[in-house]
């Protein structure tokens, strides 16, 4: 079998695969995925271009990368939805930015964010 359609049908797998991952880890907007959940999605990507190009390696010696790679967020995203404990030690806890009206300067520096920011947040949902 010629190399090019060798990549094609690795391609095309790599692809599949990717897709499965993808929907198994549910839909997210870009501004809602964590910085773990960033990264994981580039890496994720790498794996499977590396699959796809990569000649002179297995092609099941990827997948099972790419298993790996997705099983344990997969795993610690479960878990997490089950333990508090885990969900605050994995995304953190959320900061009260807001309150009665009034910003809450203290916690906006805290949240390495400025009052401008939350300005502009509450002017975008006045709007709606």
């Amino acid at each position: 079998m010629p190399m090019w359609s060798q990549i094609i049908f690795r391609s095309l797998g790599a692809l599949v695969v990717l897709f499965i991952m993808a929907r198994l880890l549910g839909k997210k907007q870009i501004s809602q995925l964590t910085f773990f959940e960033y990264i994981l999605g580039i890496t994720l990507g790498e794996l499977a271009g590396f699959i796809s190009t990569d000649m002179e390696a297995h092609y099941s010696h990827g997948l099972i990368a790419l298993a790996v790679w997705f099983a344990v967020p997969f795993t610690l995203e479960y878990i997490s939805m089950k333990s508090i404990r885990l969900r605050h030690l994995l995304e953190g806890r959320g900061r009260v930015v807001i309150k009665e009206g009034k910003v809450m300067e203290d916690n906006l520096k805290k949240g390495a964010s400025d009052v401008g920011r939350a300005d502009g947040t509450t002017a975008r949902q006045k709007r709606l």
